[in-house]
């Protein structure tokens, strides 16, 4: 337990007897301290931040333990000096993945505290006082003071052990997705919702220790039918693609023609406000969809560049699918599985 004037208390039978543990911890700032959080691995580790915002001291204060707090080593490694700590957490299923949220943003450890990475893409600098792994989700849930919620999917983290990092080329296993289904009406609440869902399709995430030539092709295969295929980055690090659950199909001479007066015709038609909002309902099982898997019919108008000239595409079915990923001289797969939406136009 911490305390906000500097105080760690430890006790091992319920709180009967508790052990001042203040002298243990080396350079010892007796600033407030923000977290004392348990292990999820290991009997007898835990970690220890402090803040020392409100005496105008910003430096990182970030401990270990391996032995209930009767030694304490420091983990602040190589993160910033002028940001003051206000949380970290353990990863339920990686023990050297390590959070920690400070007053301008999140940090990321895959050496359990040795070194940190800033968890940057689009989250804004502002501070974070809290951080949650959902146990079901898998996702990481980023409080912030002043700007709301984020909510980034850790997986690939989780598995980006040191043999992982030692491959030229690794593909993550792929998560489920549900193929929600939405009713069809013409006015929702998501019209004024400022916030984001998460992505419609299912993500597919690769590393590359160092960039390919070429581009990097994955393919979807129906038993051993290729039915799509997308381009994916070839830069070093992290990479991800998405497969919005489509299958596609090349058109005839006659529809490429016909595609084409169509979206000269878009071209020229004036637009107009939209109540419909592009919101997706499920259509019919061979209803052409456009190339992000939307049924076309959401709209009663819509802007050009919708669809593609050489395919057209169709929603699949729920089940198992293979991918293979291509990147320079590697071939690797995985299994995605795709549920079906039970929840659908039920009454609770």
């Amino acid at each position: 337990m911490g305390t906000d004037d500097g105080n760690l208390w430890l006790t091992r039978d319920g709180g009967k007897n508790w052990q001042k543990l203040n002298k243990r911890i080396p350079n010892n700032p007796h600033y407030w301290i923000t977290r004392v959080t348990a292990s999820h691995h290991q009997l007898g580790r835990a970690y220890l931040s402090f803040t020392g915002f409100y005496w105008d001291d910003f430096r990182p204060f970030l401990y270990k333990t391996e032995d209930f707090g009767q030694t304490w080593a420091s983990i602040s490694g190589n993160l910033p000096q002028d940001e003051a700590i206000n949380v970290i957490k353990e990863d339920r299923r990686n023990p050297n993945l390590l959070f920690v949220g400070t007053d301008k943003g999140v940090y990321v450890s895959l050496d359990g505290g040795q070194s940190w990475s800033r968890m940057k893409n689009n989250l804004p600098t502002v501070p974070v006082h809290d951080l949650v792994i959902h146990p079901r989700e898998n996702d990481l849930v980023v409080g912030t003071h002043g700007r709301g919620f984020f909510i980034t999917d850790i997986s690939p983290l989780q598995e980006l052990t040191p043999d992982v990092l030692a491959k030229d080329v690794y593909l993550f296993k792929i998560e489920p997705k549900v193929q929600w289904i939405m009713p069809h009406q013409k006015a929702v609440s998501a019209q004024n919702f400022a916030g984001e869902n998460e992505p419609h399709g299912v993500v597919i995430n690769y590393y590359l220790k160092q960039p390919v030539e070429g581009q990097v092709k994955i393919k979807i295969l129906d038993g051993t039918r290729i039915i799509n295929e997308i381009k994916g980055p070839n830069k070093a690090g992290l990479n991800s693609v998405e497969w919005v659950m489509t299958k596609r199909q090349p058109r005839t001479k006659e529809e490429i023609a016909r595609w084409e007066r169509q979206q000269e015709f878009l071209k020229k038609d004036e637009e107009f406000f939209d109540y419909y909002d592009t919101v997706d309902y499920y259509g019919d099982p061979d209803e052409e969809v456009d190339k992000w898997g939307r049924s076309l019919r959401t709209r009663v108008h819509h802007p050009p560049g919708l669809t593609e000239r050489q395919y057209k595409y169709f929603r699949v079915k729920p089940g198992c699918y293979t991918v293979v990923l291509k990147a320079g001289s590697q071939v690797l797969s995985r299994t995605a599985v795709i549920l079906k939406d039970y929840w659908y136009d039920k009454t609770y």
